[in-house]
């Protein structure tokens, strides 16, 4: 940040803003005198010219403005808003000019100045959304830069056939270039990330809660404002010919032909949004992990475009919503009647209403047992001790995540919405993409029960959006890293065990039932040598494992997750004695980063879908501290994070949703299902898109996905 502009530089764009409303009014006098027509836009522009003068000098006044050269930039800006706020008088001379060249002269020259002045602004609107937020650090590529020049420019040009030839509507585009630069600059500052288009769902949240912040313009942004300025000066120039003294018919007859022109503009540019996907035509990846990278090396505009491109969600084959509703309809009716025959469920039900029991879930970074491969096992590797040997869980499996490395955030989701991204679209980052206000969630579920709902994570609430995106699902409060000074670390931070003190310690504050959902930080990658005490250090060398470093990352990993482990031990013997009902959730989230390079040493030629698989399996146990009427119904099965919720409130008695209960249904035919495939009642695999005896039931479950979430985000 540069230093704070002098307050006495106030008084130079001022007196500029006082000096263009002055000479506007003698021009204007002037003409009246000679009983000369004045256009209102000779009145409006400059006072709309001087309106931004006098803005920088009130936002400077306020201290609200920093610059690294001072009072020269001041005075300069100060004589452009001059030079620009008397344009505007020169559109009656120069229409006056081009009209006295008469018949198809006069036609050419005024299509001249309207093509010069519309490109002009086009190129400099494409280049001041960046520049505003971006400054000495635009270094954006010409083929990105001319791309959005062809999009400013169509809908400039769509505006201003609107707007009947004139700049009256076009000083939109230069108005939203500044306003979404500027804008980006601010959420840039205070968040770090860019600006969304789900974003614009909440702006009026976002107006509610920015009244925190100071919002200083920074040297980038006071010359934006200039050349914004100047794109208003050179559209005041626009002024339509050959409708003065025309009849009424031929003037319509100029109006519809406007219109039809803009209207055919508008249509052209939501043809090509629908059927031009901008990632793949131009060969840019967009970065959904950090979509800031993709603004800055793409520019907001494309950036912003593929992100919204990126909000849609396939729509599944044959769907309505009337045909989604009869499905999830017949499901639940299904779910009902075996359920009013089952007398566990019954019982259960009863005991729910009864006990209240608390729910924890603990997400747990990066927590997996590798003992899945088998070269692991063979070499001695059994996975996590004390997680394998408790014996009193209610379910315990493989869980099938929809990432592996990274991209936490996507397996929360999941599990608290219940909707998989599998039915999402290619590697989508929901938390970056959608509002959820509307979404049935979890935490929204459980409040509605009575439940106090509580969110915890021992990092910086802005990643992954997690403090509005909690919010949005419905959590009563967010314990981010502020709620938990001087934490004892352990890797990669907080120590599982610091989280389950909190926990503990809301379970003993407060006697209500509670929802507390846990994601802890401290296995997270990368597993460099060094980054576990040395008496921790583990050393399996299963076959096949030649790679020194990848050894490294495997050993340290594995010291993180018997530290884990020992945590859990500790927290599970407290819940054990805490003397109020609880049921833990546990599950990892994904496997660790370096899984990939694993699977493919220890597991070499296999087939690709299985092969991949592998790397998606995680682990889960559902374990309480009381007795549960109903028994235990398979619980070594697999499942999914976006089935699991629905499995563990039905085992404990609590009330399902409807689409909860088709869920159910369905999981009997589909055990999980995850962004490569699912796994049948047979207990094979498949891939989304492929043949198998449980298609049917895969497009229902995809069909009621769509109606529970797709149509209330989209």
């Amino acid at each position: 940040m540069g230093p704070v502009a002098n307050r006495f530089y106030s008084l130079m764009p001022f007196v500029s803003a006082v000096l263009i409303v002055v000479i506007s009014g003698l021009i204007h006098a002037r003409a009246r005198k000679k009983e000369k027509a004045v256009l209102w836009g000779n009145i409006i522009w400059p006072i709309g010219i001087a309106s931004i003068s006098l803005f920088l000098a009130i936002w400077n006044m306020l201290g609200l403005v920093e610059f690294d050269f001072g009072r020269l930039d001041f005075a300069i800006f100060s004589v452009l808003m001059v030079l620009f706020g008397i344009v505007p008088s020169l559109r009656v001379p120069l229409h006056e000019f081009i009209l006295a060249c008469g018949g198809t002269r006069a036609r050419i020259l005024a299509v001249l100045r309207g093509t010069l002045v519309l490109i002009g602004v086009a190129g400099v609107s494409a280049w001041m959304i960046d520049f505003a937020w971006l400054g000495d650090s635009y270094g954006i590529a010409p083929v990105f830069i001319g791309t959005s020049f062809l999009i400013i420019l169509s809908v400039l040009v769509a505006l201003f056939f609107l707007g009947q030839r004139t700049g009256a509507l076009a000083l939109l585009v230069p108005l939203a270039s500044f306003g979404f630069g500027v804008a980006q600059h601010f959420v840039l500052k205070f968040k770090g990330t860019a600006i969304l288009p789900s974003d614009l769902l909440i702006l009026g949240t976002a107006a509610e809660v920015s009244s925190g912040y100071d919002f200083v313009l920074s040297q980038w942004n006071v010359y934006a404002l200039c050349v914004l300025a100047a794109c208003l000066s050179a559209l005041s120039l626009l002024v339509p010919i050959g409708t003065a003294g025309a009849s009424v018919k031929n003037h319509v007859r100029s109006v519809g032909v406007n219109c039809l022109v803009s209207a055919s503009l508008a249509f052209g540019l939501l043809a090509a949004y629908d059927s031009v996907n901008l990632e793949q035509a131009l060969d840019a990846p967009l970065n959904r992990w950090l979509p800031i990278d993709t603004y800055q090396n793409q520019g907001f505009l494309l950036g912003f475009i593929e992100m919204a491109q990126d909000l849609e969600i396939p729509v599944p084959d044959g769907y309505s919503d009337q045909s989604a509703e009869k499905t999830k309809r017949s499901l639940v009716d299904r779910f009902n009647k075996s359920e009013d025959l089952d007398p566990a469920r019954i019982n259960s039900m009863a005991q729910f209403y009864e006990t209240r029991p608390s729910v924890v879930v603990v997400m747990n970074e990066s927590f997996s047992d590798l003992s899945l491969h088998r070269a692991l096992s063979d070499a001695g590797y059994s996975g996590p001790q004390f997680y394998n040997s408790l014996s009193d869980v209610l379910y315990r499996g493989t869980f099938m995540a929809s990432v592996v490395g990274g991209a936490t955030a996507n397996t929360e989701f999941e599990f608290l919405t219940g909707a998989s991204t599998a039915f999402l679209g290619s590697y989508k980052y929901p938390y970056q993409l959608y509002d959820f206000s509307d979404v049935d969630s979890l935490p929204r579920q459980l409040s509605q029960l009575g439940y106090d709902t509580t969110a915890m994570h021992p990092m910086n609430g802005a990643n992954y959006n997690r403090t509005k995106n909690y919010q949005r699902l419905g959590f009563d409060r967010f314990l981010d890293i502020e709620a938990f000074p001087n934490a004892e670390v352990y890797h990669a931070g907080a120590k599982d065990r610091v989280t389950y003190d909190k926990i503990l310690d809301i379970l003993k504050e407060d006697e209500g039932p509670q929802f507390i959902f846990d994601v802890t930080m401290q296995n997270h990658g990368g597993y460099a040598e060094g980054t576990v005490p040395a008496e921790d250090l583990v050393d399996w060398a299963p076959d096949g494992l030649s790679d020194g470093d990848l050894a490294i990352q495997l050993n340290t990993y594995l010291a993180c997750v018997e530290q884990s482990d020992r945590d859990l031990e500790y927290f599970v013997q407290q819940l054990r004695e805490i003397g109020r009902p609880v049921v833990l959730v546990f599950f990892g989230d994904h496997q660790p980063n370096f899984s990939a390079a694993l699977n493919d040493a220890l597991n070499p030629n296999e087939e690709t879908l299985a092969h991949e698989m592998r790397t998606y399996e995680s682990t889960y146990m559902v374990w309480a501290n009381y007795d549960i009427s109903q028994g235990s119904d398979d619980p070594g099965s697999e499942t999914s994070a976006s089935q699991l919720a629905s499995r563990v409130l039905y085992r404990m008695g609590a009330p399902l949703t409807d689409y909860q209960k088709a869920q159910i249904v369905l999981g009997s035919d589909i055990q999980s299902v995850n962004l490569l495939g699912y796994r049948g009642a047979d207990g094979l695999r498949y891939e989304l898109q492929g043949s198998s005896p449980y298609e049917d039931s895969l497009n229902k479950l995809q069909a009621i996905q769509y109606l529970a979430f797709a149509e209330k985000v989209i």
